[in-house]
Parts: C-alpha cells; structure tokens; sequence
C-alpha cells in the first residue's frame, strides 16, 4: 500500500475515533452481567485537567501537633481539664477509632494488659495482618518502634523460614530445600492439612537435607530490632532444632501443645543480633515461625499477605491457630485488608458480601481468642482509570461502609485510613507531596508515605492511652477521698 494511503487510513480512522466521542452516550452502556463498555466522551478526553494544590497537612490531621499547640496556650490545666482537652480531639475527627461501645472497654482492657507487662515481667505478641501494604514491615515497623518505647520490649516478634517477602529491618537468609504453603491464592500454594500456625503459614523442608535459617538485623533497622535475648520456633513432627545467636550462653524448653506440635524456647543470657536455626527431621515436619524478642515486652509481628483479602482465617486448623495464639501471649490482633477485593466489586451487594465475610473472620478470632483485642484497618484511597479520569473507586466508600459497620457488629475496634488520609482523592496529594507519600500505582504508599500514616494510627492510639491514664488517674483519686 503506497504512503498516501496508509496517511489517509490512519486519518479517517482518527476522524471515526474523535466522532464516536460525540456520540457515545455518557456512562457505562452493560453488555453483560460483570461486562461494560465505556468510552471517553470529547469534555472527557480534552477538557484542562485542574491539578489539586492541597497538601497533605491540609487533608489529613496530625493529632499531636494540635495538642501540642492547645496545651503550650493553656498555663495550667486540671487532670479534668486535660481529659477534656484530649477528649475534644476525638469529637468529628476523621482519623479517630471507631468503638463497638461507648466505654471502649476492647481497648482499655488491652492498655491494662500492656501495662501489666512491667509488672508481671512477662511478654506479649500484636499480630499485624494485612496486604502488600504492609510489606517490608512498612506501617508494623513504625508501630513496633512506637509501641516498646510505651510498653518495652525489643526484636522484631514473628517470620517465617521462608519469608513470603523481604524485610526492611531484617537480612533473612534460609537453605534451598524449604517449601512454603499459604491458605489463600491458587490451590497449588495450599496446603490440604490447613495447618498455618499464628503467621498463616507453614513451611516444611526436603528431609534428605539439613534445613538452615539465619537472621540478622540490618545496620539501618530501628535500635529496638537489633537486639534480643528470646528465640521460639513452633513446628510439628519429628524435628531437631538447634539455634544458635553471637554471644553468651543459652537455655532450651520446650512448650507442648496438641497433636504433637510444640514450641522450643531459648533464652539467652545477654542480647543477641543474629541467630542461626538448624532443622532436622522427616518428611512430615513442619515449621511454622520463628521469633526473636526479649524475656518481656511487646512484639509486634509483620504478616504479609501479597494479593489476600483476608477471608481465609475461619478455614485455618482452629486447633493449631487457637494454642499458638494463647502460646505467645496474643493480646491485639490487627487486621488491614479490603483493596485487594476491590477489583470485584460492581454492587452494593458484593460489597455487602465482603463485609459480612470480614464480620466472620472477626468472630472467629473472638470465639478462639477471647482475650485479645481486635483492631481492623480499612483501606487507603484506591485511584482506578474511569472514563479516562483517575479516581478514587466508586465502590469504594461503600465497602468501607460495610466494613466498618460489621467490624463493629462483631466486636472489633475500626480505624478509617481512607478518611484519616482525607477521603476522596486524597492518594493524588499524597503522590504530589514532597518527598512522595504514595507511590505511582495510586494504591500503595511509600515507605515515607506508610510511616506517615502508621504516625497518624499511633497518634490517635496513644491519645486514646491518654485519656485512659487520666481517667485510671481521675478513679484512684476519687476512690482516696
């Protein structure tokens, strides 16, 4: 085909194109169930795109900044005056927890169980589940950090052999024959005997080989993680383990649960930075996670889950997860899930779906769990293309209010994210914040952006714990007249 051809195919086409944009009614035209076609209309695809000039200070609320300020402006306050001071903050503010009952009692029961830790000089666990947006310890770091500097404590809590990704406070090396099985994903990446342990994995290892892991804390980690003097590995079978750390000598126990599973403990008599696992045994072991803490404290254990949505925990062996969670002394039980469902969701009616599978997973740690609080992390904002415009999803806001809705049906203590970081397109600002907060995919967050908003959830946490403090104070006095 001669050039002048091919030039005036190409321009009638484009011509076609352009007079469809005329056409084309506004919306989406359903073909199908679950089938739509959409396209751009002319306002769509040339109108001047106006760039949003907020700032994330503007969207979002830092609770400690105003706090710092209302209290430098007021000379002297009552214990009285200060609970109300505090109090007000948590009165239309976005980034406040959301409470089953107005006494907060999930959450006031678990201050009372940190604070005991001193006291009792024992050890508690926090179990962070969540999505990719916790990978890399992003979010849990910051709140572990934050969280033993209230209540002690040091290591990094929980992993696993085979970690399913990298850690940014932690170099995690193990040997070739390790296979690992999750319970959600593929059927190929299950494991038929529904046996995860606290970390909803399992990891076993080639029998005919020696299976080796090694840890150590990166040189950029927090202070906090680089020491430790407590390592516990759970595993059942017919399995020798040995661990070694870089200094002073050490004690072995041996905590035995049901059906043969069992927790090896060894208690160090000085800090370690490092430590070295050595498993031998026979085709029916399995490891399901390794810790390094210290005699007492908190640990908060980072649970990846790349691409879940987190309806899977009711299917876990109810057996294995209930002993392992009484075990390591689980006295908070976070869950961050709800973006990875929301590519699915096309009605109030899926979204509905997904709040009462939450709602499920909720009282099912309840039911095996009792002691521990539970606390559910919504989604961030989620930019998606519709009509060629970047937007928050449509679906969204209404999943998050059924998540909310059914957290607290069940018991749970909600934390909004999307609102925190300021509602509807709030990503956008992120993503054009200096240094960037959010990253490109419009979904997750930098890790700058992840710590950003682990400082907005640990604010409103500790002014929580405030409050507590005055009131527990506010009762001793009253209960000394």
């Amino acid at each position: 085909m001669k050039p002048f051809k091919v030039l005036g195919f190409l321009f009638i086409s484009l011509l076609i194109l352009i007079g469809i944009t005329f056409l084309f009614p506004e919306g989406e035209i359903n073909i199908a169930p679950n089938f739509t076609i959409n396209y751009p209309s002319f306002q769509q695809l040339y109108k001047k795109k106006v760039k949003d000039e907020r700032t994330v200070e503007e969207i979002a609320k830092f609770r400690q900044d105003s706090i710092r300020v209302a209290l430098r402006n007021a000379k002297r306050m009552s214990i009285l005056d200060s609970l109300k001071l505090y109090e007000s903050f948590d009165v239309d503010n976005p980034a406040s927890l959301y409470h089953p009952d107005k006494e907060k009692i999930a959450l006031y029961v678990f201050f009372g169980q940190m604070d005991s830790l001193s006291i009792k000089d024992t050890a508690a666990h926090v179990l962070h589940y969540g999505d990719s947006q916790i990978e890399m310890d992003r979010i849990t770091g910051y709140l572990r950090e934050r969280f033993q500097a209230l209540w002690g404590g040091n290591g990094p809590g929980f992993v696993t052999p085979k970690p399913l990704t990298p850690g940014y406070n932690l170099s995690h090396f193990f040997s070739d024959n390790w296979s690992r099985k999750v319970p959600f994903g593929p059927l190929s990446f299950r494991a038929k005997h529904y046996r995860y342990g606290p970390l909803c994995t399992v990891c076993s290892f080639d029998s005919a080989e020696t299976a080796t892991v090694s840890i150590r804390a990166r040189k950029k980690s927090t202070e906090g993680v680089k020491k430790f003097d407590v390592f516990k590995v759970i595993y059942k079978g017919n399995v020798n383990v040995s661990a070694s750390g870089n200094r002073g000598n050490k004690e072995f126990s041996i905590v035995p649960f049901s059906n043969g599973i069992k927790m090896g403990v060894w208690s160090f008599d000085t800090f370690q930075s490092k430590a070295s696992f050595s498993f031998q045994g026979d085709s029916l072991s399995e490891v399901y996670g390794i810790s390094l803490e210290s005699k007492k404290g908190v640990y908060l254990d980072n649970v990846p889950m790349r691409g879940a949505s987190g309806t899977f925990f009711s299917v876990i062996n109810k057996t294995l997860l209930k002993e392992s969670l009484v075990a390591i002394n689980s006295r908070l039980i976070i869950l961050e899930f709800g973006g990875n469902v929301m590519p699915v969701i096309h009605s109030k009616k899926k979204a509905e779906w997904y709040g009462r599978k939450m709602k499920k997973q909720i009282e099912h740690f309840k039911e095996i769990r009792p002691e521990a609080t539970i606390l559910f992390i919504g989604p961030a904002d989620m930019q998606v293309s519709k009509g060629g415009v970047t937007q928050t999803h449509p679906y969204l806001e209404t999943v998050i209010g059924e998540l909310k809705r059914n957290v607290l049906e069940a018991g749970g203590i909600y934390w909004d994210m999307y609102s925190a970081m300021g509602g509807n397109n709030s990503m956008k600002v992120w993503q054009n914040n200096k240094p960037k907060l959010g990253s490109s995919d419009g979904i997750h967050f930098t890790k700058k952006g992840a710590n950003t908003i682990a400082r907005m959830l640990f604010e409103t946490i500790e002014n929580e714990y405030i409050i507590y403090k005055m009131k527990q104070r506010l009762i001793s006095l009253n209960e000394g007249n």
